[in-house]
């Protein structure tokens, strides 16, 4: 990869930079679901994104249940808002968010906790 950008440049090409992080603007959240919404910096060139999260169920005690990560690949460059669906009530999430071009992946964003569902 690094002699592609040597080639580019030497060519008199423009060299692709790895974009800056991506900010995480907004959540909304419901029982089952989290719509993430967020910013890149103008000028960024990004191919995609990738959603990162890990969560934490927890028991109608208070306790906790089952744990577990996963990421989304793949979100397309242009998009600035995505839904995690289909997720289980009275659950903890903490995400993250990193944009990828050619030149590599940024730092990941702030972290963000949220949770789905409410604890009555």
């Amino acid at each position: 990869m690094h002699n592609t950008l040597l080639i580019k440049t030497i060519c008199g090409c423009d060299s692709v930079q790895i974009p800056s992080s991506p900010l995480i603007s907004t959540l909304q959240t419901t029982s089952t679901s989290i719509t993430i919404t967020w910013t890149q910096t103008t000028g960024d060139v990004v191919d995609s994104y990738t959603i990162s999260y890990s969560f934490r169920v927890i028991g109608c005690d208070g306790g906790s249940g089952s744990t577990g990560n996963k990421d989304i690949m793949g979100i397309d460059g242009a998009t600035r808002m995505y839904t995690l669906s289909g997720l289980e009530e009275f659950t903890e999430f903490t995400i993250t968010l990193t944009a990828v071009n050619e030149a590599g992946s940024t730092s990941v964003s702030r972290v963000v906790r949220t949770r789905a569902g409410k604890l009555t």
